[in-house]
Parts: C-alpha cells; sequence; structure tokens
C-alpha cells in the first residue's frame, strides 16, 4: 500500500515560525551576505562578443574601441589586442588561437596565445560581406 505526503498548511506554518527565529547564517538583516569583485566591464564601453579559452580566460570583443581585451578566469587584466578595425566576433580554438571577426577589414584574422597576427582566413580583405561570429569545433 503506497501512502502519498501531503503538506497541509499546518507544516508550513511550522516551517515558517522556525524559519524566522532560527535564520541560516548566510542572510544577514534579509539580505544575503555576499562578497561582491569588480567587474569587468568597468574598463568597457560597447562589448559586442565574448569567449573562453580552454583555461577559462575571457576574451571580449569591442568594436567602438576597435580591440579585444582578455581578461583571466578571475576577472583581471591579462593583455589587450588592437590594431583591429570593428571586431564584432570572437573566438578562441583549442590550441589558443585566437579568432577575429573583422567587419571594418571584412576578414577574419587568426593570433597566437600571444596576441601576435598569423594569417588572415580566406583570401584577405574583403572575403566575407560581414563577419559577425565565428564557432570552431573540437578539431
Amino acid at each position: 500500500m503506497t501512502r502519498s505526503l501531503q503538506i497541509g498548511p499546518w507544516f508550513l506554518l511550522v516551517c515558517s515560525i522556525f524559519f524566522a527565529f532560527y535564520p541560516h547564517p548566510a542572510f544577514s538583516a534579509g539580505t544575503l551576505d555576499l562578497k561582491r569583485e569588480d567587474p569587468i566591464t568597468s574598463n568597457l564601453r560597447a562589448p559586442t562578443a565574448v569567449a573562453l579559452d580552454a583555461n577559462e580566460n575571457i576574451y571580449v570583443s569591442e568594436s567602438s574601441a576597435n580591440r579585444v581585451l582578455v581578461y583571466d578566469s578571475k576577472g583581471g587584466y591579462v593583455r589587450i589586442l588592437t590594431g583591429l578595425d570593428k571586431p564584432l566576433g570572437v573566438a578562441v580554438d583549442g590550441n589558443g588561437r585566437i579568432y577575429v571577426c573583422n567587419a571594418g577589414r571584412k576578414n577574419v584574422e587568426v593570433y597566437d596565445s600571444g596576441a601576435s597576427f598569423i594569417f588572415k582566413l580566406g583570401s584577405g580583405n574583403g572575403e566575407f560581406s560581414l563577419p559577425v561570429a565565428i564557432a570552431l569545433g573540437n578539431s
């Protein structure tokens, strides 16, 4: 014989009384006691894309400033990739290569993990009409 458990109003009343007199230590004056980190967005004007690498570094393209900013997994500044022309998209492959969709040059440029230029996808500038995003597979 199976019996279903029904929670009645008396149970809810007991729980609310219990939590009223024995609040959880994480709550202080009705709010959670959380440590707030400085946001990485304080250095950004208009981010257009975000990517993560295998080490969970954060890559943020910013077309209005023609740059890609790189932060570590905790939000600390690592490096900046400049000299771009309206970078609308960014992606990072398993080898740490950075792919940037440059809408101004109508190309996709590839940089090594140290942010040094390696090559362009396709035949060069003007290869793509308006590159805005790129997706990379595992291979």
